[in-house]
């Protein structure tokens, strides 16, 4: 069992998909594995959602595949309690706000 530390930051290796949407679901908290830089795993623990960062400032929703994912992951984000597996991620101040993250459609920005 990992004790999250009050004010921290994790950013997310894997499941922003399922982050994101937990977060637009409206919980309060997701289940995360905790690792080490290393990648040696410290724990599991429910985190806040806003104490989570992304790599990345956008998730892809442009091919059928990322529909696909995405709506699988909005699926298992509307159940209480959260079924789908944890999240991955590391103690770290640097990334994106999972509140901050768009969706990536493709498209020109013209």
């Amino acid at each position: 069992m990992y004790v999250p530390v009050a004010g921290t930051r994790y950013r997310i290796i894997d499941g922003v998909r399922r982050a994101k949407a937990a977060l637009l679901a409206g919980h309060d908290t997701i289940p995360a594995i905790v690792r080490d830089s290393a990648g040696s795993e410290l724990g599991d623990c429910e985190l806040p959602v806003d104490s989570l960062l992304s790599a990345r400032e956008t998730i892809p929703r442009k091919s059928q595949a990322d529909e696909s994912r995405w709506k699988r992951a909005v699926m298992g984000a509307n159940v209480w309690p959260l079924t789908h597996p944890p999240i991955i991620v590391i103690p770290v101040a640097r990334g994106w706000p999972l509140a901050d993250v768009t969706f990536d459609f493709g498209g020109s920005s013209s």
